[in-house]
């Protein structure tokens, strides 16, 4: 029998600011092409506006994570993995990876570490909830707190 967690995602106020501000933006980019005569030029500005909108908003709304027995999943908007459990080897607590895999809407986060050299930044609704959950899954999990 499967016990899969769902997590969402923290969203910190800088992450929110710096994401609305740009979704603003776009949105007043677009606002002179509603003046403009319908061309070909146009309807491909929108779209490409509108579009880059929906992606942010998808990428901000749609990031979460799932804990089942066997792996770690990860979704932000159109991206998605999983990490076996097993590959784990540790997590850093209140980090941010600034480079890299990051699907993540806060700062201060968890970096997992996996297999010999990889990397993922996540950053879980309760991170101290999420680490007791991993810890009891992985059992030689290192945790490394500053």
């Amino acid at each position: 029998m499967s016990n899969t967690h769902r997590i969402s995602s923290r969203k910190d106020t800088v992450f929110t600011v710096v994401m609305g501000a740009t979704v603003l933006f776009c949105f007043a980019l677009a606002i002179p092409l509603l003046s403009q005569p319908l061309t070909k030029e146009t309807v491909i500005g929108g779209a490409v506006i509108f579009a880059s909108n929906g992606l942010l908003l998808w990428l901000w709304l749609g990031t979460s994570y799932t804990l089942s027995d066997t792996h770690l999943g990860w979704k932000s908007g159109p991206l998605h993995g999983s990490i076996p459990l097993k590959d784990i080897k540790k997590i850093t607590v209140g980090k941010t990876l600034w480079v890299g895999m990051r699907p993540a809407t806060a700062l201060g986060g968890l970096i997992i570490h996996y297999q010999a050299y990889e990397e993922i930044y996540i950053s879980p609704k309760d991170q101290e909830a999420f680490v007791a959950l991993l810890e009891s899954r992985v059992p030689d999990l290192k945790v490394l707190r500053p």
